[in-house]
């Protein structure tokens, strides 16, 4: 199950930054949250970029 470790070294990173820094925790999340309302809409409207994008710029973080 490389997907649910993948998930979990996720979950490690985020906590890693809610600890050294709450404000940039909160940011990311607000840009998850951002990402996720875009990727539906991108699903409905059928443009994939910006989802891609989106998920690009997770690892950027």
């Amino acid at each position: 199950m490389p997907s649910l470790k993948k998930t979990e070294q996720k979950q490690q990173n985020l906590l890693r930054l809610r600890q050294a820094n709450p404000k940039i925790y909160q940011w990311d999340y607000r840009v998850q949250c951002l990402g996720r309302r875009a990727a539906k809409q991108t699903d409905q409207n059928g443009d994939k970029s910006l989802k891609r994008s989106l998920q690009d710029s997770e690892w950027l973080i």
